[in-house]
């Protein structure tokens, strides 16, 4: 993560979202439940994107089940704490409960603004 923060030196803001890519539909049945995503009722992989507001990417993670939702690949991929409080982290709906379960990294409810997909 130390290269994340090298890579997005002085930057006050970072956007982070999860991203759904279409996948051909497996023919095995566990492989098509494992990749079956609800929201777009489709097979997907999933990856979290965190980037600036250039739209520099600064992080892309391996691709995730597409059953997975967003804010779980996030809590398993960025321990609580991680990100300064320098850094004003801008997030979607999808990641609604950061306040809980990073209450030092959450900002102020007007800092947070809902990002359209």
């Amino acid at each position: 993560m130390d290269e994340l923060f090298e890579i997005f030196l002085g930057v006050k803001d970072l956007f982070i979202d999860g991203t759904e890519r279409p996948l051909q539909r497996p023919k095995d049945k566990a492989k098509q439940k494992k990749n079956y995503s609800g929201k777009k009722k489709a097979h997907t992989r999933k990856n979290i994107v965190i980037t600036d507001k250039n739209k520099r990417i600064g992080f892309l993670n391996p691709p995730e089940e597409g059953k997975r939702h967003d804010y779980s690949i996030f809590k398993d991929l960025f321990p609580p704490g991680l990100f300064p409080e320098s850094i004003t982290i801008w997030l979607d709906m999808a990641f609604i409960g950061i306040d809980k379960d990073y209450p030092e990294d959450a900002k102020e409810e007007a800092e947070r603004q809902r990002i359209d997909d």
